[in-house]
């Protein structure tokens, strides 16, 4: 582990300038870090905390510290004085206390800076701002959620792999911290794996600090958490960033939370008990246990709270019906401060009782617990089995028969949260954290005696899982869009309390010309069932899907239905939360033979709805209308409302229902917008409204709330566009002048959409040119968050992750400003996720896990060369069973799925296709697997490939036959699977007349051999030589090569001598003897 991020750190080292001079894809040239927001600024020095309000500059804010740092200097002696950073990541629930906690550890005498991450900006960018403007810094601390091999910092998802790219903006960190500087990240599990080590390890190698993290859940030990960072890279100097005081009551995991606990007893024989309780926070439940030793069948005939009545979860007596009992009463959102908790016995014939008292923040408002479970018996150990799920918290009590005060120990993973005795009874209760199934258990330390044991899950509230862009629709063929007439739906989502959604749109060919289709997702991203088909008639097109969904996951699809004469209609279709069809598709308005289209619908958290539709025929073109519905579909209006039938040519109609069944329609009439308020029975609240002061303004959407104001959104401007907002009170007074959307102005801002959570708060998204740092595109969907009050919550950010194409059509559903859904239209590029032109989405938000799968790379791997290489990524798996994409790195620089490189489970790799990728050496390397979940869920893992060596096999000839008098040989040759080789002599009773080229294999002999004269060791010319091949590796091989030397024709020597005169008649006389020939060959 510790040499692969070495490996990594050394190649970002080795990029590090390049990196920092070019910019990354999307950005401008050089690095421009982004401006802290104002808000979020806090500094916990002496200088001064900065509250939320009055917003400060981040540049006043550091001219201001280092105005008073040169005071200070002018007045005190030159010290140089280490100080320590905290970044706290805006996602973490409950921050006011973690800040209250380190300023008041200043006051102790540490030197903290304090400062909030903008979750819709890149924290890496903001954390590089702060340090740029800092030295001597000894610890730096960063607090946010994390996941096995991922942290959450700002808008950043910090990974080993993502971490390349940051390269050279975070060896700069190094600038400003000291030599023995610590790193500590707060999260759960980041170091849980071997992706989050490496990470940690390149951080390290990075910045020259030492960096902590842990390897399990941080955070409250009731949720499964611990302050502990297990894992770190070196000798960590920095204490915790937190006091003893708030590790032990910080009640969150970095979902449900405690608020409060309050506990009392009941004497023997009294009528009940009275306890005084406080309670805070946000979404409220509140749980009571009590527990009897001797009940003498009586139980609780009452439990209330400021005068409100509490309802019995649960409860469970022994076989033996004078013995023990428990009981559980709950609360959903139980009135805020300090009040009374009244129980009343049914009567005073009983043995005392304990009573605990416990309210929660964070709890699900519609389905706030799951199903009681409770066990007896007669032991000493009592235990039950409760049904939960991961994020939840299980609330437990157990009841004792004992006159004496015992110690109740409880199980594995329970945090007792008391411990009573009175008269026959010991009473005890706790908390744990959620998983499918939870043993809740107690031991006494007393004999066996009768005892009663039950509990209950507790529900967080909706929470999303924050994913990356995904595709909606299964069916990718042709065109899917979220349509209107002249616009993308405002409408094309909606979503329940818990965060299950729906997604419906338009597609093309898919059975029969346009057919309207949905999608279910619950809020970890995972599919809820198949794609599905809304329409039951497709002999005609139908299209302009828009939806509405209560807050128990009931929704409702309207849409256009062209008829056979082709006129339109508005039809609609109800479904119930698990997605099955409530009766047939019905006409929404009032069947007359004027054409309707273009519907906009909502629903209410109870299930009653209204559509909107504008009207195109003959004689009410552009007129604009509605109809309420209760629950079960029956319309409440007798014929269709009209909305605006006065002036004509009106268009684009949207409806907002809020949870009193007041609704208001908003509309265009090609130059303004408009808007009309109606009370639930369906009169009208007060005149129009005209929100718009520019004569050319259209496309509007809008959001009531529950306290009766509102918000309208449209776009303005006939070329360079803007989207602009105006915001009303509930008597239809603005409460300000239009104002801008987008932070970007240039070019066309169009097509805005809105959503409102329960508070007030709201986001709007839109289709446009996006020119923000780190949020670029020139034709995508962006977003904008405000708080009720109509402030803007951080910037204009970029929704989509695709680049290339057009991006529009966009809509979204929300919980809150964190927790919320975007759906659109367009071009995906994302792997895995790809579509022409298809419907995308994009989830954010805070839940902790449930959305990271496990990758699994099987091994460790060893093969031989030339072998295959089988490898097994099926232990690999997604905690919502999503379908996983492979991708493997075999030759480990970090990029998986390269040419060359596997993309299935369990891939057979050829030697060949080994050796293409410079993996075919003799040794050991990492091989890396790359799991995604299509739901910006990536992780990964690397096993060991262990190569063993084979040696080289010779391939030429072990005999030779040549002629005298030549020296070459011949060329040995050798093959190996994967090294290079090189020959040599190494024996043979004739070595030492031959030589060898090593890296050629030339054999040949030193001196040309002469048959007449051999030289070979047996005199008859054949010489013997060894030969070896090595792969300088260790493996070698050799063999023996005969030489025989062939006698050649050689040149007879001497001359004849002539003996006589040469005249002419005379005969010559040639004395021949002095011509030899060796080789007798003539």
């Amino acid at each position: 582990m510790l040499r692969q991020a070495r490996f990594i750190a050394e190649e970002m080292f080795g990029r590090v300038r390049d990196l920092a001079a070019a910019p990354r894809q999307g950005e401008p040239s050089g690095v421009e870090l982004c401006q802290l927001e104002a808000r979020i600024l806090m500094s916990a020095s002496p200088l001064a905390v900065l509250p939320e309000a009055p917003a400060v500059d981040v540049d006043e804010a550091v001219a201001v510290n280092e105005a008073e740092a040169q005071q200070q200097a002018a007045t005190e002696p030159a010290v140089t004085e280490q100080r320590e950073i905290v970044f706290l990541d805006d996602s973490i629930p409950d921050v006011d206390s973690l800040l209250a906690d380190l300023q008041a550890e200043q006051g102790q005498g540490r030197k903290v800076d304090i400062f909030r991450l903008d979750a819709t900006q890149d924290g890496i960018q903001q954390i590089s701002q702060i340090l740029a403007e800092r030295d001597n810094i000894s610890a730096v601390h960063l607090v946010s959620h994390a996941e096995e091999g991922r942290v959450r910092l700002g808008s950043t998802q910090l990974t080993a792999d993502s971490l390349r790219g940051y390269a050279g903006e975070i060896s700069q960190w190094a600038t400003a911290l000291t030599s023995d500087a610590d790193l500590l990240f707060y999260g759960c599990n980041l170091a849980g794996n071997a992706s989050g080590q490496e990470l940690l390890e390149s951080l390290a190698a990075l910045t020259g600090a030492d960096v902590a993290a842990s390897t399990d859940n941080t955070g409250h030990a009731i949720l499964g958490g611990d302050w502990k960072l297990e894992y770190s890279t070196g000798a960590i100097e920095a204490q915790l960033a937190f006091s003893l005081d708030v590790q032990a009551e910080w009640g969150h995991l970095m979902n449900v939370s405690v608020d409060a606990t309050t506990t009392g007893v009941a004497a023997e024989s009294s009528a009940g008990e009275t306890l005084t309780h406080t309670t805070a926070g946000t979404d409220r439940l509140m749980l009571v246990g009590i527990s009897f030793g001797e009940d003498d069948d009586q139980y609780v005939s009452s439990v209330t709270y400021n005068g409100t009545a509490l309802s019995l979860v649960g409860a469970q007596d022994h076989p033996d019906s004078n013995k023990s009992r428990i009981e559980i009463w709950a609360l959903v959102a139980p009135d805020v401060g300090t009040h009374n908790l009244v129980v009343g016995f049914s009567d005073t014939d009983h043995h005392g009782a304990t009573i605990g008292v416990m309210t929660f923040n964070g709890v699900d408002q519609q389905t706030a617990l799951g199903t009681f479970a409770a066990s007896t018996g007669k032991s000493t150990t009592a235990s039950t089995t409760v049904n939960s799920a991961v994020g939840d918290i299980v609330f437990g009590v157990v009841a004792f028969d004992d006159n004496n005060d015992r110690a109740l120990d409880p199980g594995s993973g329970q945090s007792e949260q008391w411990e009573l005795h009175v008269d026959d009874t010991n009473g005890a209760g706790s908390l744990q954290a959620g998983a499918a199934t939870v043993t809740t258990s107690w031991t006494t330390s007393g004999n066996s005696e009768k005892w009663v044991v039950g509990g209950v899950s507790i529900k967080s509230a909706g929470r999303l899982t924050a994913t990356g862009e995904f595709l909606v629709n299964t069916y990718t063929n042709d065109t899917q869009e979220t349509s209107a007439t002249s616009r993308g739906s405002a409408q094309a989502v909606a979503m329940a309390a818990n965060g299950d959604y729906v997604v419906v749109w338009s597609s093309n060919n898919q059975s029969s010309g346009w057919d309207v289709f949905g999608q279910r997702f619950n809020a970890q991203g995972a599919t809820q069932g198949d794609e599905f088909q809304v329409n039951q008639t497709s002999s005609r097109d139908q299209l302009y899907a828009t939806v509405g969904m209560d807050a128990s996951g009931n929704f409702v699809v309207a849409w256009t239905q062209e008829d056979s004469f082709g006129g339109r209609d508005v039809f609609a279709q109800r479904f119930n939360n698990l997605g099955v069809r409530q009766g047939i598709a019905f006409q929404v308005n009032d069947g007359s033979l004027l054409p309707r289209q273009n519907a906009s619908i909502d629903v209410a958290a109870d299930g009653r709805f209204v559509i909107a539709w504008q009207a195109f025929g003959t004689f009410d073109a552009g007129d604009i209308y509605a109809r309420r519905f209760d629950a079960a579909g029956n319309a409440l209006d007798t014929s269709d409302l009209a909305v605006e039938t006065a002036s004509g040519g009106d268009y684009d109609p949207v409806v907002s229902i809020n949870d009193s069944g007041d609704f208001a329609v908003a509309w265009d009439d090609g130059g303004g917008v408009h808007i009309q308020r109606f009370n639930s029975n369906g009169t009208t609240r007060g005149g129009q409204i005209t929100a718009d002061t520019d004569n050319d303004a259209g496309n509007p959407a809008l959001a009531l709330n529950n306290d009766g104001s509102l918000v309208v959104v449209w776009r303005q401007g006939p070329s360079q566009r803007d989207v602009m907002l105006r915001r009303y009170d509930n008597s239809g007074n603005d409460l300000g002048l239009e104002a801008i959307v987008s932070t970007t102005t240039n070019s066309k801002q169009t097509d805005a959409s809105i959503a409102m959570a329960t508070n007030g708060d709201f986001i709007i998204t839109w289709e446009g040119n996006g020119e923000e740092v780190g949020h670029t595109d020139t034709s995508g969907v962006f977003g904008q968050k405000y708080s009720a009050d109509g402030n803007k919550v951080g910037s204009e950010f970029l929704i989509n992750q695709s680049l290339d194409g057009n991006q529009h059509k966009a809509s979204l559903a929300m919980l809150d400003l964190d927790n919320f859904v975007v759906v659109w239209s367009g071009a995906g590029t994302q792997t895995g996720q790809l579509d022409t032109s298809g419907v995308f989405a994009r989830q954010f938000g805070t839940a902790a896990g449930g959305g990271l799968p496990t990758a699994h790379s099987g091994g460790p791997y060893i093969i031989n060369q030339g072998d295959a290489l089988n490898l097994d990524g099926s232990g690999s798996s997604d905690p919502l069973t999503r379908p996983l994409t492979y991708r493997w790195d075999l030759n480990g620089n970090g990029t998986y799925g390269e040419a060359g490189e596997p993309s299935t489970e369990t891939p057979v790799i050829s030697w060949s296709t080994l050796v293409s990728l410079n993996v075919k050496h003799a040794g050991t390397y990492v091989i890396g697997l790359q799991v995604d979940n299509g739901f910006g869920g990536v992780n990964t893992a690397s096993s060991s490939l262990t190569i063993g060596n084979v040696a080289p096999t010779l391939t030429s000839a072990t005999t030779v036959s040549m002629a005298e008098n030549s020296t070459a040989v011949q060329t040995v040759t050798a093959t190996d699977p994967g090294e290079s080789v090189s020959f040599s002599l190494s024996g043979g009773v004739d070595q030492n007349l031959f030589q060898i080229v090593a890296g050629t294999g030339a054999l040949s002999f030193k001196v040309a051999p002469n048959f007449e004269d051999p030289q070979d060791t047996d005199r008859n010319n054949v010489y013997h030589v060894e030969v070896s091949a090595s792969d300088g590796r260790g493996g070698s091989r050799s063999q023996v090569i005969s030489v025989t030397v062939n006698n050649a024709n050689d040149s007879p020597s001497g001359l004849p001598t002539i003996v006589g005169s040469v005249a002419l008649g005379q005969t010559l006389t040639a004395d021949t003897t002095s011509i030899s020939d060796a080789d007798g060959l003539g």
